[in-house]
């Protein structure tokens, strides 16, 4: 059993001999550090001597993965001014909070981000705003002056649950942090908003 270390597999290393009273004329085997696919596969083994006799033996490889994606959630500041944006830092012409770029990567396999039960296209923009009321919530998306730019999704997240995970196709689930500060104050805002936004 091999732990998976590329999209096409891992290359396996192993040991096959036969021994004959005449000799052996010929044998038919993989390779030793051939690579093999995930999952499992049969290796058969064969050996013939001088007179015609042959016989074989079979094994087993599997490549197996393990290994959680590597997931990332980067704040991103915006220097375009958008629309309705409140978080928006006149001064310093950025974002002061609330941007992210979420992205993951596998060594194996094809993986799905998501933020709560959304899923997430990688590489994707979002904004999140913390509230102190549970859950994560998609509450609409924001729009730049320009229109050829692609609008961002809004997610108000509560306390701690501003979490981006990717799953690959083993099942195997990594997730990171966003960096959101902390709601300060009452979150009646955040309910309203919720309300008239979705």
């Amino acid at each position: 059993m091999v732990e998976c270390a590329g999209p096409g597999g891992a290359t396996a290393t192993f040991s096959a001999g036969a021994g004959d009273n005449c000799g052996i004329a010929s044998t038919s085997c993989p390779a030793s550090g051939s690579t093999f696919p995930l999952g499992t596969r049969s290796v058969s083994c064969s050996a013939t001597d001088g007179s015609g006799n042959s016989n074989s033996c079979n094994s087993s490889v599997t490549v197996r993965d393990t290994t959680a994606p590597t997931v990332y959630c980067v704040p991103v500041p915006r220097v375009r001014k958008w629309h309705h944006d409140e978080d928006r830092d006149d001064e310093k012409g950025k974002l002061k909070q609330g941007l992210f770029r979420v992205s993951a990567s596998d060594i194996c396999s094809a993986y799905t981000i998501t933020l709560g039960g959304t899923v997430l296209v990688d590489g994707e923009i979002i904004k999140i705003k913390p509230t102190a009321r549970p859950g994560i919530r998609l509450v609409g998306r924001d729009d730049d002056d320009d229109d050829r730019a692609p609008s961002i999704r809004r997610f108000r997240v509560g306390p701690g649950e501003a979490v981006i995970t990717a799953t690959d196709a083993a099942g195997n689930i990594g997730s990171v942090a966003c960096p959101v500060p902390q709601r300060q104050g009452d979150d009646d805002d955040d309910d309203r908003h919720d309300s008239t936004e979705k």
